[in-house]
């Protein structure tokens, strides 16, 4: 295993989220993330049967599921993957793999993934290929040399040591992010930490941007960019 690499911790210190913030936050329906985040139960043959969890991880003591920001990160990747049209076994049997690749708990967080829209690679140092990077097709184990293909994903996430560190739902050139070791990884405006949905609150009861701006000390553009981006989210419940 390598140094650094990250094994299953609790979520506290690296953020914390439940299911329902977690589809809020991702823009994926609730339904969706939850049997992918808890599994679900179904009737096959007569009996009920048990579809585990593709990112299993721990409960609170309401026995609900709880998330730590990687896992929320493995989520978002999860879902960019079903949007290229990597189907579900795939995406399973690739984050296995890539468990056993990497070495952590993981691999969806990490950095060294990419997409075809049929598998799901990672990328391996070859010392003898300096013009190319070798992919490792998770789900098969199949070694082929291909071009890179970069996920459109990458463009909203930071990495730190190969793990996702912080997380860009509006884009780079915008002032709110998630990051796990800021305010417990919930959305923040970059420049001074404030909490999006504090602002979003204060616009709701009525209060006039101006001074909300001032209170918190926020500037025009940073507030109503926090406003806009917990309307999205609102929207997208």
């Amino acid at each position: 295993m390598e140094a650094g690499t990250p094994r299953r911790k609790t979520a506290i210190g690296v953020g914390a989220y439940s299911l329902r913030d977690a589809a809020m936050l991702l823009h994926i329906p609730y339904p969706k993330l939850r049997r992918w985040a808890a599994g679900y139960w179904y009737s096959a043959a007569d009996e009920d049967r048990f579809s585990a969890p593709v990112v299993p991880g721990e409960v609170d003591e309401l026995e609900e599921r709880v998330l730590s920001f990687y896992e929320l990160m493995e989520l978002f990747v999860i879902g960019f993957f079903r949007r290229e049209g990597v189907s579900m076994p795939v995406v399973r049997a690739a984050r296995a793999r890539a468990q056993i690749v990497f070495g952590t708990e993981y691999p969806f967080a990490t950095e060294r993934l990419n997409t075809d829209g049929r598998g799901v690679f990672a990328d391996l140092p070859v010392d003898d290929v300096p013009a190319s990077r070798l992919k490792l097709e998770l789900s098969k184990s199949q070694l082929a040399i291909t071009q890179a293909v970069e996920p459109f994903f990458r463009e909203n996430v930071d990495y730190e040591n190969g793990f996702a560190s912080t997380y860009w739902p509006m884009g780079r050139d915008r002032a709110v992010l998630l990051d796990a070791r800021r305010s417990f990884g919930r959305p923040i405006v970059k420049r001074t930490g404030t909490p999006t949905f504090a602002l979003y609150a204060m616009h709701k009861g009525g209060e006039d941007r101006d001074r909300i701006a001032a209170w918190y000390e926020v500037t025009r553009d940073e507030l109503e960019t926090a406003i806009e981006y917990e309307e999205s989210l609102r929207k997208a419940a």
